[in-house]
């Protein structure tokens, strides 16, 4: 006879009578915007995720996919249908709208320069570069690009000691811009963030 295992489950938020039950698919992909993140698990497995997030062009409003307009330079290009990677993508406020094949290249260029970058100066300048001027604020490659900078920062606290004020704010800054789009897209408990706020 096989032991008998008690397993537990916890919500990672607090549910209301009627809710729906959702688990995200895998966390891997958990940070990375609709678009890539529908791209990963369909060339994984085919699988379409039809989520209140992934089947909203704003991401629940986190605009973790986001880009600037590059026509009207203040609105953000959002997929016409992010349940369909190859979408092309629309303005949400001058209804200028660029082709897949360009927004695709547009990403796929902002991931190498990100992948380049090797130490934090890089990264502070990608996102200098790229936060509210090509892509959103909330980007998951401006997260991303934080997220780096401040794993790195708790990987070696040694080197936080000679860390000026302005860099240790700026870090700070990082932090709570990725918590903040965090309560948005993944509240709660999560293997992401630990406890949540």
């Amino acid at each position: 006879m096989f032991p008998i295992h008690k397993m537990h489950v916890r919500a990672t938020v607090e549910i209301q009578k009627g809710d729906i039950l959702t688990i995200p698919y895998t966390y891997q992909y958990n940070g990375l915007g609709t678009h890539k993140r529908q791209e990963l698990m369909q060339s994984d497995d085919e699988f379409v995720c039809r989520c209140r997030r992934c089947s909203d062009p704003s991401e629940l409003s986190s605009y973790t996919s986001a880009l600037v307009c590059s026509k009207c330079k203040v609105a953000r290009l959002l997929p016409i249908n992010p349940l369909d990677i190859l979408s092309d993508w629309k303005c949400d406020q001058c209804d200028s709208e660029i082709a897949f094949v360009e927004i695709n290249c547009l990403i796929e260029d902002l991931m190498e320069k990100l992948e380049s970058c090797q130490i934090v100066s890089d990264m502070e300048t990608f996102i200098r570069e790229n936060q509210g001027v090509s892509v959103h604020p909330n980007h998951w490659l401006i997260t991303e690009a934080e997220d780096v900078i401040c794993k790195g920062r708790a990987r070696n606290p040694s080197e936080n000691e000679n860390l000026t004020m302005e860099e240790r704010n700026k870090y700070i800054d990082y932090c709570t811009h990725i918590l903040q789009v965090k309560n948005i897209i993944a509240p709660g408990i999560s293997l992401e963030r630990g406890l949540g706020f």
